[in-house]
């Protein structure tokens, strides 16, 4: 058996904040919030999974390769992301490797 938290699903814009990945605001940094949250569910559970999905309706998964998560237990964190058909304007989507 395998138990993960998702931690938020689908990181998007609202009409005041716009999300962000590593930047620090308080407001709008997603990595920052998941930081906080993936370890405050270790503390209590330190064998589950934490899953955290990309900004922007989980598409965007850019800025993790420059400001990775890095959680207080090692080997718990998942990357996860979306990919949608009409996501991006292709041919086919089947030509991209998510």
């Amino acid at each position: 058996m395998v138990i993960a938290f998702d931690l938020r699903n689908e990181i998007r814009k609202t009409p005041e904040l716009t999300p962000s990945w590593g930047d620090g605001n308080i407001l709008t940094d997603w990595r920052r919030a998941a930081i906080l949250g993936g370890n405050e569910i270790l503390a209590i559970n330190p064998n589950v999974l934490i899953m955290v999905g990309g900004i922007f309706y989980q598409l965007d998964l850019t800025d993790v390769k420059y400001s990775p998560i890095d959680l207080n237990i090692p080997n718990k964190l998942v990357y996860t992301g979306h990919f949608y058909g009409f996501s991006w304007i292709v041919l086919s989507w089947k030509l991209f490797s998510y």
